[in-house]
């Protein structure tokens, strides 16, 4: 029927439009993921290296809430 139709049509427009941002997210958190890799084969000092890794886990974090909050938005 027309009704559930809108509201089909409704909710993938939702999806759709987060789409891009979602890649946007998981690109930025491969490249956390990279360097903390670079950063573990470094010849960084141990503290170096624990607080660096320490700062990229704090963006991941932020990046996952970034996630939840879009799921709630539309949703999910």
């Amino acid at each position: 029927d027309f009704a559930s139709m809108g509201e089909y049509m409704q909710d993938n427009m939702k999806m759709l439009a987060v789409k891009d941002y979602i890649q946007d997210l998981d690109k930025q958190m491969k490249e956390l993921r990279e360097m903390k890799n670079l950063i573990r084969n470094s010849q960084m000092t141990g503290d170096q290296k624990r607080d660096a890794i320490t700062d990229i886990s704090k963006m991941e974090n932020q990046l996952t809430s970034n996630i939840q909050e879009l799921k709630k938005l539309v949703g999910g």
